[in-house]
């Protein structure tokens, strides 16, 4: 059946007409998508979270409806997995011709370092004059626990003499986590 501005109702009344001009070229432009970007409001190095996705909801040519799609981004920024402690950018492509796709990137995205800690440092530690001082404080760094002994302001490798004595248990900041510090008092020898 053919319908031009309702006066042909079949094949037949088409005969009754002369047509001209009867090739047509229509153009059909890819629909316009945006990506909808899912992330978190804050990542921390060694917390459990999840990357920002993205997705486009497009209309199912089949059955009429709407169908959300899954993007996979990549990550455009140097890094190679969304792990450790930095700034990320991302991207997504959709690559189906019937669609343009717009708000493709992600930038900025931080995952900030974890706070170091520091755990086992005592309160006070009797030891004898001339003994090398180093206790198990232990850290979930990745650096090393460093002592440092003060006499008054001064840095001393060994308590030799009587007297007070301050000791600075610290981590320096590492690629993943924050420095953090602690200090206790000898007692008087």
């Amino acid at each position: 059946n053919f319908t031009v501005g309702g006066f042909i109702d079949s094949e037949e009344d088409i005969n009754n007409y002369n047509l001209t001009n009867t090739e047509r070229t229509i153009k059909i432009t890819p629909i316009t998508l945006e990506v909808v970007w899912t992330k978190q409001d804050s990542y921390t190095y060694g917390k459990d979270f999840v990357a920002p996705s993205a997705s486009v909801t497009t209309l199912d040519k089949e059955n009429g409806e709407f169908v959300v799609v899954i993007l996979t981004p990549t990550i455009t920024s140097g890094q190679v997995e969304f792990e450790n402690a930095g700034t990320y950018d991302f991207k997504v492509e959709y690559d189906n011709n019937n669609y343009t796709i717009t708000n493709t990137t992600l930038e900025g995205i931080e995952i900030g370092k974890a706070q170091a800690t520091l755990d086992g440092v005592p309160t006070s530690v009797e030891i004898e004059l001339g003994e090398d001082f180093e206790r198990n404080v232990t850290t979930n760094s990745t650096k090393p626990v460093v002592y440092t002994i003060y006499d008054g302001e001064e840095v001393v490798n060994k308590i030799e003499i009587t007297g007070t004595y301050t000791v600075k248990v610290s981590v320096e900041e590492s690629d993943n986590y924050t420095s953090v510090e602690d200090d206790f008092e000898l007692p008087q020898f």
